[in-house]
């Protein structure tokens, strides 16, 4: 359950620089 948090934190934060980028 921990890394499964971990990995929706970092998709989460990848998602934001994708719209940054755009």
């Amino acid at each position: 359950l921990c890394r499964c948090t971990g990995y929706v934190k970092i998709v989460e934060a990848i998602k934001a620089v994708a719209k940054e980028g755009k």
